[in-house]
């Protein structure tokens, strides 16, 4: 489904770059709309000391903080994406991961 009006404010949206993909933002709210559906995984990097790692992204939010988070390639593992996303985004290597959850949204839900 192809967005092209903000369904929270009704603003046209305009095309951004995502990373390796094209989306669009809403000018205003400043919400993102991507490809659906697209498989993301979303990680919550711990330390030893239980220190959980947020990164600033400013193409995200220039206010908010988030967990390291992106869309999975084609044929890749959750536990493949996890190590690539979080080497992409912070340069570290992953040495252990755990799937704590899987979640599936439907349009309605995710909106």
């Amino acid at each position: 489904m192809l967005f092209k009006y903000c369904a929270e404010c009704g603003h046209e949206l305009e095309d951004i770059k995502c990373g390796d993909d094209d989306c669009k933002i809403c000018p205003s709210c400043k919400r993102i709309y991507g490809r659906n559906p697209i498989p993301v995984v979303e990680v919550l990097v711990v330390n030893e000391f239980n220190e959980i790692l947020l990164l600033k992204q400013n193409y995200i939010s220039e206010d908010k903080w988030t967990v390291v988070s992106g869309y999975m390639v084609e044929g890749e593992t959750i536990e493949e994406a996890v190590t690539r996303e979080v080497k992409e985004e912070t340069g570290q290597i992953v040495l252990f991961s755990r799937l704590n959850e899987s979640l599936i949204f439907t349009l309605n839900e995710a909106a």
